[in-house]
């Protein structure tokens, strides 16, 4: 990096994985770091596995101040850049980092901190993600034979989700490929499982299947298996699955430009689409991005030891699930879903009770409508005012609200 005039050191925060040798990614690709920049290169974890992000950042300040002030630099100020190190913008990238960036600097008010954005929508991945097609692209079957299947992990924001399908049709454009489709892993649709059924509607010889992953951890593993699986189903056609794109040796270029770009303060994040920002049809409720922050908070309050075999989070208690779409909207769901969550806050039960918004729990005209697991017990036309009664009863003290039963599963 050039142009410092600062004693400069980079924090690379990950998500964390249980597997040692996904971690073992991000602390290969914080030494790539080091040799390419000539900076200090801390790493941490956002969750999963440690050392913590708060941990990191701390220890690039100590990391810099070590380096000591050269003469050049201005009188040795210091300065640590936050590198999300994610491939799209979702709750980590705009909540947790920013969030752990904020208290590193009530603990050292003399730093500056700046946080750069993930690697997004990016040319040079663009080229990464073309070398990958390339290496595991059966040398008999022709470009305009083979369809390629973009796999990202999978958000609960819209916004991440809408980018892997701005990376998908930009990789489509003049490759000669008979059909580029995406999918996710988990959280939102299609799975691999029906992007794969899509694309052999199309008759391909060949179907490859790209990783719009950073490291090769619990997901590409699982993402491996199973599509030996189908390969096994599907014997008239070649499916491979490629090295994931974060392996890629350009990927260490596109995050120091991030870094310059945070340092120079030219590469802020669109906000557009954010669903923290901008009232989209279906999470209008996420706009402030309050219940993200909570969330990023118990992030850093709950910091999981170094090679931990299980998620730090303990298993919540009970599930409860409201119905947040159009119908349920109108009659008050989600007014019911934020005094649910603050009945459960007073309690001190906002951990071993989880609340989840869902789209459609098919009771239109009889909502709002909540199901509680793992009782099974489906209640409907629960409003606000009953938030109280249903946790002091059911949530907390296990005892169904008779007057707002629907149904019982089981």
């Amino acid at each position: 990096m050039t142009g410092t005039t600062a004693t400069r050191a980079i924090a690379l925060l990950g998500h964390g994985s249980r597997r040692t040798d996904g971690n073992d990614g991000i602390h290969a690709l914080a030494e790539r770091l080091r040799v390419a920049s000539g900076l200090p290169v801390t790493v941490g974890f956002i969750e999963l596995a440690g050392p913590t992000a708060a941990e990191a950042l701390d220890a690039a300040v100590t990391a810099a101040r070590e380096r000591g002030p050269r003469a050049s630099l201005g009188g040795g100020a210091i300065e640590v850049v936050a590198l999300p190190a994610v491939l799209l913008a979702a709750a980590h990238a705009k909540n947790d980092v920013p969030m752990a960036v904020a208290r590193a600097r009530l603990r050292h008010p003399d730093v500056r901190f700046v946080s750069a954005r993930p690697l997004g929508v990016h040319p040079t991945l663009l080229g990464a993600l073309s070398d990958r097609l390339d290496a595991a692209l059966p040398p008999d079957v022709a470009r305009d034979r083979t369809a390629v299947l973009l796999v990202g992990r999978g958000s609960s924001d819209p916004d991440a989700n809408a980018d892997l399908h701005k990376i998908a049709r930009l990789f489509a454009e003049r490759r000669g490929l008979l059909d580029v489709a995406t999918a996710y892993i988990g959280v939102t649709t299609p799975d691999p499982e029906a992007g794969l059924a899509a694309l052999l509607l199309k008759r391909p010889r060949a179907v490859v299947v790209l990783p719009w992953l950073l490291y090769p951890g619990v997901l590409m593993a699982k993402l491996r298996a199973r599509f030996a699986e189908l390969a096994a189903m599907h014997s008239r056609v070649a499916i491979t699955v490629a090295e994931p794109v974060g392996t890629h040796p350009a990927i260490e270029a596109v995050i120091l430009e991030r870094a310059e770009e945070a340092v120079a303060g030219t590469g802020g994040m669109a906000c557009d689409a954010c669903k923290y920002r901008a009232p989209l049809q279906g999470f209008a409720q996420d706009v402030g991005g309050v219940q993200a922050l909570r969330k990023a908070r118990a992030h850093l309050e709950m910091p999981v030891a170094e090679n931990a075999p299980v998620h730090g989070h303990a298993p919540p208690v009970r599930h409860v699930l409201v119905c947040v779409n159009r119908d349920c909207a109108d009659r008050g769901s989600v007014a019911t879903l934020s005094a649910l969550r603050r009945e459960l806050r007073a309690r001190g039960l906002e951990r071993a009770v989880r609340t989840t918004r869902v789209m459609c729990l098919g009771r239109c005209g009889e909502g709002p409508a909540v199901v509680v697991y793992p009782e099974g017990v489906w209640y409907r036309r629960v409003g606000e005012a009953d938030a109280t009664e249903l946790c002091t009863s059911h949530l907390a003290g296990g005892s169904p609200v008779g007057r707002l039963i629907d149904h019982l599963l089981g």
